[in-house]
């Protein structure tokens, strides 16, 4: 029998800190293809060159959880954070999630009326992530 998993029951942590509010996480990984054509074939050939990762998480807005505040604080100090934290994204409990070193590659705070204010962020991963499924 397949094991369903629900969305409400993850959660994501940045820097070992969780992250309150969350709406969503995804993470994506993939590989650059290094085109290898040469003059003569008849259909492209590619290799493969290395992998990268990226993440999105929207979260309802409050900068009063120290997690929003570390993810909105990489960005805007004075100086960037120019090393990477820990992001971890929890799939079920405590033995099925995905984690990875990243920055915080971009945030924002659209409002509109009507609408509850949410900060959509961005994740660029450096080196490997690693999956958890136990």
């Amino acid at each position: 029998m397949t094991t369903t998993y629900r969305g409400m029951d993850g959660s994501c942590s940045y820097g070992g800190t969780t992250v309150a509010a969350t709406e969503s996480w995804e993470i994506e990984t993939s590989l650059n293809m290094l085109e290898a054509t040469v003059q003569g074939d008849a259909w492209d050939e590619y290799t493969v060159g290395t992998g990268r990762w990226t993440g999105r998480t929207t979260l309802r807005l409050d900068l009063g959880d120290a997690g929003q505040l570390a993810i909105f604080n990489a960005l805007i100090t004075a100086t960037p954070s120019t090393t990477p934290a820990a992001f971890k994204g929890i799939i079920s409990g405590t033995t099925k999630y995905l984690t990875g070193n990243c920055f915080i590659e971009s945030a924002g705070v659209p409002s509109q009326t009507g609408q509850i204010v949410k900060a959509p962020v961005t994740l660029r991963g450096t080196g490997a992530p690693s999956f958890t499924w136990s």
